[in-house]
């Protein structure tokens, strides 16, 4: 860990329960020794169940490098660079998924945030985390979520917005 010295504004932001120093990521996209395919990750997504946002990814992206930490909403806004309300979705949404739990207790601002990365079985969360935690693997799997969020040609009515015109 970084003297606190050398880093004042980061002193006591971050509190780990857990010992996050086993966990590594591979510097190509790989999973299982194979070159994934954007089949195969939107597979990986669908089975997985609740990321639906780029916010959604990199919150999961900061708890699998901080697994339990202890933190307010406003330093997780911090961090990310999300605006608080879009924070607020992903992390409710996140939990009502079980991919991470949060502890509450009246008495204070902060939270304990703890990754379930084996609440999928099989490993999928924590292989989905491994490729994203690549620069080339967290661009494939924003260019799926964008898709997404942006229906193209022959999209379904699922995920079809209304379109409102003005004169």
């Amino acid at each position: 860990m970084w003297p606190e010295r050398d880093f004042p504004h980061a002193a006591g932001y971050i509190r780990t329960a857990c010992n996050a120093a086993s966990i590594t990521a591979s510097s190509t996209p790989l999973l299982h020794g194979h070159s994934v395919s954007s089949n195969d990750l939107r597979t990986l997504l669908d089975r997985i169940r609740g990321i639906r946002h780029a916010c959604d990814l990199d919150l999961l992206l900061f708890f699998f490098r901080h697994p339990c930490a202890l933190l307010t909403s406003e330093q997780i806004v911090a961090f990310l660079g999300y605006d608080r309300e879009r924070v607020g979705k992903s992390l409710d949404g996140l939990i009502d998924a079980g991919l991470l739990t949060r502890s509450q207790n009246p008495a204070h601002a902060a939270r304990l945030y703890t990754l379930q990365l084996h609440a999928r079985p099989g490993g999928l969360l924590s292989s989905l985390l491994k490729l994203a935690a690549t620069r080339q693997g967290r661009h494939d799997v924003m260019r799926l979520l964008e898709s997404e969020s942006t229906p193209g040609p022959g999209a379904g009515p699922r995920r079809s917005a209304p379109i409102l015109k003005i004169a």
